[in-house]
C-alpha cells in the first residue's frame, strides 16, 4: 500500500501515476492487469480503467557527481553509466550532467546512444571540486519545466558528501517544489562518511517514488543502476476514475494496493 496527498485538482475526472511494483527482492513485476490494482480517494473507492506499459520513450535525466569525492571511482564509475545507458538504449531519451562544481549539461536530450558513451568516455571528476547535487537538482527540474517532457525519470549518481548541509526550511521547500515535477527521482550514493547527506538523498527518492541505493565500495555501482533501468523499463501508467468528494475537500489522500503479498509499489503522479 501507497499513499499520496495531493492539493485536488478544479473539474478533473481523471487522473493518471507513473508506477512500478516490485516483489520482496526488489525485481519489478511486470505482468498486472487493471484488475490487480485498487485506488481510493480520501478512503472512496475509484474506477482503475488503465493500467498499461508506456510506448512512449523514458526521457531520462542523468546527473553524475564529478566532484573530488569520486576521482578514485572513476574508472568504475564510467563502467557502470556505460551499462546503464545500454540497458535502456532505444527505450530512453538521455541527456547527461555533471556537478562537480557549477552543474553543466554535457549531453542534451537524445536517443543516440553512441553520444551517451562518447560523453562518459570522458568523465573526469576533478580534485578541484566540490560536489554541487542539490545545484544539479534546481537546475534539472527548471530543464523539467521549461522543455516539458512526457515522461521524465531523474537519475543521480553522487557522493554522499557535500559542501554544506541543507537546513530544515531549505531541505522542506526544496522537496515541495521538486515533487510537483511529476518525475520519480532514483538516487545511488557512493557512502562516505557517517552523518552527511544519506538521509537528505533517502528522502528525495522516497518523496518522488524513485530508488534509494547505497554504496560503500565503488566497485559495486553498477549494480544500483542496473536495478534502477530496470525499473524504469518495467514501469506502468495507471488511470483511473476520480471518484465524487466533498466540495470543501483541500487535499486528497490518494491510497493503492495490489492483489500480490510481500510488495512495494513506487508512484509518481502525471502532471
Amino acid at each position: 500500500m501507497c499513499v499520496l496527498a495531493h492539493a485536488v485538482p478544479g473539474a478533473q475526472t481523471a487522473q493518471q501515476l507513473y508506477l512500478t511494483v516490485l516483489d520482496r527482492d526488489g525485481v519489478p513485476i511486470v505482468d498486472l492487469h487493471p484488475g490487480d490494482m485498487t485506488v481510493t480517494e480520501n478512503g472512496v473507492t475509484a474506477q482503475v480503467t488503465h493500467l498499461v506499459r508506456p510506448t512512449a520513450a523514458a526521457d531520462v535525466f542523468l546527473l553524475v557527481d564529478t566532484s573530488r569525492n569520486l576521482v578514485s571511482a572513476t574508472p568504475h564509475l564510467r563502467r557502470a553509466l556505460l551499462a546503464f545507458v545500454d540497458r535502456l538504449a532505444g527505450s530512453a531519451r538521455m541527456s547527461l550532467m555533471v556537478f562537480g562544481g557549477t552543474p553543466r549539461n554535457v549531453v542534451a536530450p537524445t536517443l543516440r546512444t553512441a553520444e551517451m558513451r562518447e560523453a562518459i568516455a570522458l568523465l573526469f571528476p576533478s580534485p578541484s571540486y566540490n560536489n554541487n547535487f542539490h545545484g544539479a537538482l534546481i537546475e534539472a527540474r527548471r530543464r523539467i519545466a521549461r522543455e516539458t517532457p512526457r515522461r521524465p525519470v531523474i537519475v543521480a549518481v553522487t557522493s554522499s558528501v557535500a559542501s554544506r548541509q541543507p537546513s530544515d526550511r531549505y531541505r522542506r521547500d526544496f522537496l515541495n517544489s521538486l515533487t510537483q515535477v511529476g518525475s520519480p527521482m532514483h538516487i545511488v550514493a557512493l557512502r562516505r562518511q557517517p552523518g552527511d547527506l544519506l538521509g537528505s538523498l533517502a528522502e528525495i527518492a522516497a518523496r518522488t517514488g524513485g530508488r534509494f541505493a547505497t554504496v560503500a565500495n565503488h566497485t559495486r555501482l553498477e549494480e544500483p543502476l542496473s536495478a534502477i533501468a530496470d525499473e524504469i523499463l518495467a514501469q506502468y501508467v495507471l488511470t483511473y476514475i476520480r471518484p465524487e468528494l466533498p466540495p470543501d475537500t483541500d487535499s486528497v489522500g490518494i491510497a493503492l494496493g495490489v492483489a500480490r503479498e510481500d510488495v512495494t509499489i513506487r508512484v509518481t503522479p502525471v502532471f
